[in-house]
């Protein structure tokens, strides 16, 4: 009975040792599966700053190019307004010495028929008998 009692005891060592190994296994299981998740969340956390990071930057660098793009324009149609300024100039002086040549060269015509018109002896006797006869006519009547 000694011997039965022994084995008995012995059993009941060895298959609580064996539940010692499970649980043991079990918790070391549990802590690998708590390690895993916690990693799992921190690489999350770590891709969802990094993406919030890389927008961050996308929108600051997308702000900087507008800014300066614009500032370009800017300057641009500074420069392009002087330009425009100095085109209108030239055109407008062009215009004002082509126009005040277009009166010179005007006055100079009427100028010459007017005397080539009062020099001619016969179209003057020619007007003034023209007037005559409208003047005669218009008070006879």
């Amino acid at each position: 009975q000694a011997a039965q009692q022994n084995s008995y005891y012995q059993d009941q060592l060895a298959r609580k040792r064996h539940q010692d190994q499970l649980a043991a296994q079990r918790a070391m299981r549990d802590e690998d599966l708590k390690r895993q998740e916690e990693s799992q969340m921190r690489i999350e956390a770590l891709r969802r700053q990094t993406a919030e990071y890389e927008a961050n930057i996308r929108k600051e660098t997308e702000k900087a190019r507008a800014e300066a793009e614009a500032r370009g324009r800017i300057e641009q149609e500074r420069k392009n307004w002087d330009l425009h300024m100095q085109r209108s100039k030239l055109e407008s002086n062009e215009f004002r010495v082509t126009v005040l040549e277009g009166i010179r060269e005007a006055g100079s015509i009427i100028g010459q028929g007017f005397k080539d018109y009062i020099t001619d002896t016969q179209k003057l006797t020619t007007t003034v008998g023209v007037l005559s006869a409208i003047a005669l006519g218009v008070y006879t009547a």
